[in-house]
């Protein structure tokens, strides 16, 4: 069967899958200007984070549609790229805390390729099993709707993985699950429906 990788990020805890849904026959708040509703200061944030929650959802939905197709995702963590600009001051200090990206940065990606299982529940491949992301699962929505709880609590969920993802690398798992609305079907399969109608005028 053929095999698709997802590059998705364990910051899509970052959203609560609000800004994806197409209920009503309305369009995602997420795909029109500006983005997400949410507070300005997070605003590029929470389109950041909505994109690799879609990313997910749109693997599981091409694995579901189509049964000679496996879709899978995978976060690299923190990976020595031009992330965060062009500046070689950043950069240089940035790419000592990252991951390489011709060393370990690779490893989730290449576990994602060449791995064989068939189990639809490992499909979130990961280089870091930090437990701090999960806790955004026990937060209520209106941390995400009323007030910027769960905004500030990814952002710093993101840069203390960038401080500590070295000292504790998922050398002992391939994956794990993503965060709980990602298994939201409802949602899931609005999105897919709703971009498969707004890509239709080029298939």
């Amino acid at each position: 069967r053929s095999k698709i990788i997802q590059v998705s990020s364990s910051f899509h805890w970052g959203v609560d899958g609000t800004d994806l849904s197409s209920s009503s026959n309305s369009q995602p708040i997420a795909s029109l200007p500006g983005g997400s509703h949410g507070f300005f200061f997070y605003r590029t944030q929470r389109q950041y984070a909505n994109s690799k929650l879609a990313q997910i959802y749109h693997a599981r939905s091409i694995r579901k549609n189509y049964s000679n197709v496996i879709a899978v995702s995978a976060c690299p963590s923190w990976v020595g790229t031009r992330i965060l600009g062009n500046s070689q001051w950043s950069y240089s200090i940035f790419s000592k805390l990252a991951f390489p990206s011709d060393g370990y940065g690779l490893h989730s990606i290449f576990n994602a390729i060449l791995d064989v299982s068939s189990d639809d529940d490992d499909d979130f491949y990961v280089n870091n099993d930090s437990p701090l992301a999960v806790m955004a699962d026990l937060m209520p929505s209106w941390t995400y709707s009323v007030l910027p709880i769960r905004d500030f609590f990814a952002q710093q969920f993101a840069m203390g993985l960038l401080l500590t993802q070295r000292f504790f690398p998922a050398t002992s798992i391939k994956t794990r699950k993503s965060s709980r609305v990602s298994y939201n079907e409802r949602i899931q399969d609005e999105l897919y429906q709703w971009s498969k109608e707004a890509v239709s005028q080029w298939l």
